[in-house]
């Protein structure tokens, strides 16, 4: 994965969370208080951490090495 890659699905899972939290408290949907939602939106926001980690870690396809100026 490279890091644009990696940025894009960042960005696709904060707005999957955002919309999961939307539903979560929303008292006139039938997803209220739904532990489902809840649990998928865990797993999202676990994802973008890894994600996040990766890229300062520098463990993607396209990452800068600032040791040997070299993509890793």
């Amino acid at each position: 994965m490279t890091i644009n890659e990696c940025e894009n699905r960042i960005k696709d899972l904060q707005e999957v969370c955002r919309i999961y939290n939307v539903l979560y408290n929303d008292k006139n949907s039938s997803f209220y208080s739904c532990d489902s939602l809840k649990q998928l939106n865990l797993k999202a926001n676990y994802e973008i951490i890894r994600l996040q980690e990766l890229m300062y870690n520098l463990e993607l396809e396209d990452s800068y090495d600032q040791n040997t100026g070299k993509l890793s």
